[in-house]
């Protein structure tokens, strides 16, 4: 069995969560949904500069994890709603 490190299980266990996180941004109001994906963002960038990965690793990983969020959080909300753009 491979061990892995603490910084690892912390990303790993961010991932994890992104379908919990997904159903309670889609369960938001459309207007708050934007800076609800917005915070979600800024705290995966500081979650991995914060486990020494520099800022661009940060940003790269983040984006990575934001685009699957996204995906979830428009697989959930209601037809009808104003879709999400990236970055907002």
């Amino acid at each position: 069995m491979t061990a892995i490190s603490k910084d690892e299980e912390v990303l790993e266990t961010a991932i994890a969560g992104l379908s919990r996180v997904a159903q309670a941004i889609a369960s938001m109001p459309a207007d708050d949904r934007a800076r609800a994906l917005e915070a979600a963002e800024r705290s995966y960038c500081e979650t991995a500069v914060g486990l020494g990965h520099t800022d661009e690793e940060a940003q790269v990983w983040a984006a990575t994890v934001m685009a699957s969020l996204r995906a979830d959080v428009e697989k959930q909300v209601s037809p009808g709603s104003p879709p999400i753009a990236p970055g907002e």
